[in-house]
């Protein structure tokens, strides 16, 4: 039935092909820097004009709320209300991957509200793709004096240029400076005319509409007909006509005057290298596309813009593609020297027909797995998928090499090539098996874990898997077929005497060995002390940034003044080249990690770039010490590129509640706690002074005898303002609102209601006749989390500081606050992410043991055996400490996954170890003698696969990221304390309970030969 297998030509001719086929995919498969996230969070804009925060909030988020608090797909529901807006953040689930389909039921839900909400309130919009990654930004500045709207214009065509390159899905106008049309209309002129500004915007609006007309039909053809109205030029407003309440008709060129500028309260700026600028924000197809092959497309169509526009500077701001060719280049290169390391550690170690029967298992596993992940299941090259294959190189040896030392043991008692490659399939298939699903059983959890830690990392299992499935049929399959053509029948080596006595030495006395380990053992618990804790390491990238928050409420040119002083600081510092500013929101989210906020006057960020060889952290070191006390109500503060989730601030507390004078007497008593606290800094309240507002109370009768509804004086107050939008013109596919817009000087002297004159078709009423002014304290911001009112406070950590050790110390305070003011304290920040990633891997690590369980006692029918080999395990996860320890790395994400990874790994050791012993008592070796030999015959395979896997994982060792050493590090350092300990440990634990078992199977023996002679 399995004769194929042992047909050399068709298995070398299939192996020689995997390699072609898996090279062919290595060179076609996409590739990318970081994995593509499914789409879990969102925010709800919308605008309410004229109305203060608490009215945003009351009218319009607890009403949306109320809508959307049903939906089981929400698992968090925060909001922000300002004068005039509100910004409603969700959050999906983490077990959702339908994601779109999810957003949909939620725009169903909003769609409801339509006639709900009161009728200031903008369209509500959902965005879906905030966590798009807009990883190239692009400057666009004038050589020569251009107007702003000449300026947009260009970016405009440069935009639809671009989204003709292949793998562009969408381009964003960064910081986009608007265009409006500006119908300004004069107090004076409303009331020597007699027309209100409503009653022009109502004109225009009638004028804009197109109303479609059929055509005119004949016996011979048809005659379309030209449909009346629709402007396509604000020029065309001017010959509008219209009558005053006496029939007086006017031009509106005799009215008013059109003017076409860009939007003066965008309140959003960009600025690059200290110049004002118009950026686009590129965001690539994911998943799509091959990064080598776009960089050259996108170059070659840049260099055709700049000729087309030779007035503009066009320059890369960012370009994350550079980056990911060199993230993958580099992991390329570490791939291609594990595989030379690994080849030539082999050749020295093993004779060189086993030597090269290993090596050629690599590439072909290697391949093997390639074409699986790329070819057959479309599977996307980045960082995360290429560490696997790192990962991988040093497991799929171990599989060959017992397969290989095994077959040359055969041959070494005389065995045939053929009936030692059968007997080596039929001894290992077993053991290898079990031992390849106890490593997929480690890896496990990591595949089936849900959220968006568990998303980032996720291809790293997936790999892995693949590589080790991969190396088991290579095992049995190729490595038997290569070695019918190269063992030769030599003379056996069963290892040195001194290694035997060492051997007996520890299995005479198994207590005392034990003893030993267990100090061993102790002493590597004793270095987690010198061990530090960090969710995710910081990126290597050359890129930094400096988050600006000024108290809410706070103006876009208080904002824009404090970007151009923190510039200043930037330009003095020699280290820092590139420097983008963006006011009055967070920017593009060039960076995967970057929390994208919505568009906020208070708020800014400032990116910058330091020379090549400047160590970027001790950059951003330097800024902060020159910040420190800039200004105390302000928030301003250097910070690296993360990796993992995105992160306000490490240390985020949230407290929720009903009154709001509780929650913020509470919140002050948390900042000064962590103010307090030796290992915190920059603590935060995320709440603002009240603020001092004139309102007015109207009396309701006498605007009713006047005919005045409370639309109609929002409207005026629109006209004052910002201006009341009348229409919106097509413009070549592009919508150009249209504003009634009163005078600068009006607006100057209108911030007193009580001086405005509204007229309507009863004549004209100063407003002070139904208005009267009062002073009011105002919240410029309110915020509420998951339906409850809600603040927040915040603080970053000194260098080398833990958060856990923060918030554990202040526990029994919280706990305190929490019952002194009846309000709820939850946690943020980096705990929350942290906690929600090992909580994901948790829930899943309890089928990945039960697989490696029932895998155990499928192969050996003993709980007592298998506990010996799960004994490797704890040896394992304290082994990691040493090498964190003396590589100066902390335990984090990366390091837990190293250890997932070690627990299938290390277990091998022990699986091969007591298959072995089984053998020979099979045989009928005594007790001694079996261990003995099972420790001699199996220490060089255990040993050479030891040394292979940490062989392997030393390119990552020494990354250039900063991700992958504290996974190396854990992995490499678990599996040498492992091993080592595991060759005394389970042959030492084995003599005992097997010693055991055999004294009460002496003991039944006798009691049966008794009831026998009686």
């Amino acid at each position: 039935m399995f004769a194929w297998l042992f047909n050399d030509r068709l298995v070398l001719s299939t192996a020689c092909l995997l390699v072609l086929l898996g090279s062919v995919s290595w060179f076609n498969i996409y590739n990318q820097e970081d994995p593509t996230f499914p789409y879990r969070s969102a925010h709800i804009n919308f605008s309410y004009p004229g109305a203060t925060a608490a009215e945003v909030e009351d009218n319009a988020i607890k009403v949306i709320e109320r809508q959307l608090s049903g939906l089981e797909d929400l698992v968090q529901i925060d909001s922000s209300s300002l004068p005039g807006q509100g910004v409603i953040s969700l959050e999906l689930a983490g077990h959702i991957y339908e994601t779109d389909l999810a957003w949909q039921r939620i725009r169903n839900e909003i769609a409801k509200l339509t006639d709900v909400l009161p009728s200031g309130v903008s369209q509500l919009t959902l965005n879906d793709r905030i966590g798009d990654t807009q990883g190239i930004v692009l400057s666009i500045q004038a050589k020569e004096s251009h107007s702003v709207l000449e300026q947009r214009a260009a970016a405009l065509s440069i935009k639809e240029m671009l989204l003709q390159v292949s793998g562009i899905r969408n381009v964003e106008l960064v910081a986009d400076p608007g265009r409006r049309v500006n119908l300004t209309y004069t107090a004076q002129q409303q009331l020597s005319s007699g027309i209100s500004p409503l009653g022009i915007a109502l004109l225009v609006s009638e004028q804009n509409v197109y109303r479609p007309v059929d055509s005119l039909r004949s016996l011979e053809y048809l005659n379309p007909v030209q449909s009346p109205g629709g402007l396509t030029d604000s020029a065309q407003i001017n010959s509008l006509a219209i009558n005053n309440k006496q029939g007086q008709n006017f031009i509106l060129a005799q009215l008013l005057s059109v003017q076409e500028q860009p939007d003066e309260f965008a309140d959003i700026g960009f600025r690059f290298n200290g110049k004002s600028s118009i950026g686009l924000a590129i965001t690539l197809a994911p998943d799509s596309l091959r990064v080598t092959d776009f960089i050259s497309r996108f170059d070659h169509a840049l260099l055709k813009i700049n000729q087309a526009y030779p007035e503009l500077v066009i320059e890369k701001v960012f370009f994350q593609p550079r980056w990911t060719n060199e993230r993958l280049t580099g992991l390329s290169w570490s791939l291609l020297f594990s595989f030379v390391l690994l080849a030539l550690v082999l050749f020295i170690l093993m004779d060189w027909r086993l030597a090269l029967m290993v090596s050629v298992a690599i590439p072909v596993s290697t391949a093997t797995t390639i074409l699986i992940y790329g070819g057959l299941f479309n599977g996307v090259l980045e960082q995360m998928s290429m560490a696997g294959l790192v990962i991988s190189l040093g497991l799929v040896v171990d599989n060959s090499i017992v397969s290989a030392e095994l077959m040359q043991r055969y041959r070494q008692q005389g065995m045939s090539a053929l009936a030692a490659s059968k007997r080596t399939i039929s001894e290992l298939t077993k053991p290898l098996l079990c031992a390849s699903l106890t490593t997929i059983a480690a890896f496990l959890p990591m595949l089936l874990a849900t959220g968006d830690v568990a998303d980032f990392v996720r291809t790293i299992p997936v790999v892995v898997i693949t590589g080790i499935a991969s190396s088991l049929f290579v095992a049995l399959i190729l490595v038997p077929a290569l070695g019918r053509h190269l063992l030769k029948v030599k003379s056996s080596h069963t290892g040195s005497e001194l290694g035997i006595r060492f051997i007996e030495k520890i299995i005479s006395a198994p207590k005392t060995s034990l003893l030993f380990c267990f100090i061993i053992l102790a002493g590597l618990s004793g270095s987690q002390a010198w061990v530090g804790n960090e969710f995710f390491p910081t990126t290597s990238r050359t890129t930094a940034y400096i988050d600006i928050e000024l108290p809410a409420g706070s103006s876009y040119q208080s904002t824009l003044t404090q970007v151009k002083m923190t510039e200043k600081l930037l330009r003095g510092n020699e280290s820092i080249t590139d420097i983008a500013s963006f006011i009055g929101y967070s920017g593009p989210g060039f960076y995967y990690n970057l929390n994208t906020l919505p568009r906020q006057k208070h708020m800014a960020r400032i990116a910058f770039h330091t020379k090549h060889g400047a160590n970027t952290r001790d950059v951003v070191r330097s800024l902060n010490t020159a910040l420190d006390g800039w200004q105390s109500n302000a928030y301003i503060r250097a910070k690296e590129l993360g990796q993992g989730p995105p992160i306000d601030s490490p240390i985020e507390i949230f407290i929720n509640g009903n009154d709001r004078k509780q929650l913020a007497q509470a919140s002050e008593k948390i900042r000064e706690l962590l103010i307090a606290h030796d290992q915190t800094i920059n603590s935060r309240i995320l709440y603002n002074e009240r603020v001092t507002a004139m309102k007015y109370r109207f009396d309701r009768i006498e605007m009713n005898k006047a005919g005045i509804s409370n639309q109609d004086i929002g409207s005026y107050l629109q006209w004052l303002s910002e201006g009341y939008l009348a229409t919106v013109i097509n413009d070549n596919g592009y919508a150009v609102p249209v504003y009634i817009k009163a005078s600068e000087k009006d607006t100057t002297h209108s911030s007193n209601l009580t001086s405005i004159t509204l007229v309507n078709e009863r004549g004209q009423w100063p407003i002070s006749l139904f208005a009267q002014p009062y002073f009011s304290s105002e919240s410029p911001q309110l915020f509420r989390r998951n339906m409850q009112a809600s603040m927040a406070v915040r603080a970053d950590l000194l260098v080398g500081a833990n958060d856990d050790s923060v918030l554990e110390s202040l526990a029994i305070n919280l706990k305190t606050i929490s019952d002194d003011f009846n309000v709820e304290i939850s946690f943020g920040g980096e705990g929350e992410e942290s906690s929600d990633a090992n909580s994901a891997i948790m829930k899943a690590l309890p089928v990945g043991l039960l697989l490696l369980v029932t895998c155990l006692l499928a192969q050996f029918g003993s709980i007592r055996l298998t506990f010996i080999i799960l004994l490797s395990i704890p040896m394992a996860v304290l082994g990691i400490y040493p090498g964190l320890a003396l590589s100066g790395k902390a335990f984090g994400f990366m390091a837990l996954l190293g250890v997932l990874g070690l627990v299938g790994v290390v277990v091998n050791n022990g699986i091969v170890l007591i298959d072995k012993f089984l053998s020979e008592i099979n045989q009928g070796q005594k007790l001694e003698a079996a261990l003995i030999n099972s420790v001699i015959l199996r220490i060089r395979p255990i040993l050479l696969s030891t040394l292979t896997t940490v062989l392997g994982l030393l390119p990552l060792a020494y990354s250039s990221s900063p991700l992958w050493p504290p996974l190396a590090w854990a992995m490499m350092s678990g599996m040498i304390f492992s091993t080592l300990l595991t060759l005394i440990v389970v042959p030492c634990a084995t003599k005992l309970v097997w010693s055991k078992k055999q004294t009460k199977a002496a003991q039944s023996d006798k009691v049966t030969l008794a009831v026998e002679r009686y």
